[in-house]
């Protein structure tokens, strides 16, 4: 949540025109605290970068269908062989 602190007090040091309400303070706050208490560690409370990137739909996966491998196979291919 700190990031997300800097990141506003940051713009709004660049951008005189920038707003940040108190609405949009709670709803992103309560975003966070959302995707945190659903994927996050409860001992830690932080959630794996990968399940957040698939959350807000940013993942690529590294093994994405089709894709070759050293051999030339595909996956699918490989694991059929």
């Amino acid at each position: 949540m700190r990031g997300r602190y800097n990141r506003v007090r940051t713009e709004e040091a660049r951008d005189p025109r920038f707003t940040y309400t108190p609405q949009q303070f709670i709803l992103s706050y309560g975003e966070t605290a959302l995707y945190l208490s659903v994927m996050g560690d409860p001992t830690t409370g932080v959630a794996p970068v990968d399940y957040v990137k698939i959350f807000f739909g940013q993942f690529t996966p590294s093994c994405s269908p089709g894709r070759k491998v050293a051999n030339g196979l595909s996956r699918a291919g490989k694991i059929a062989v």
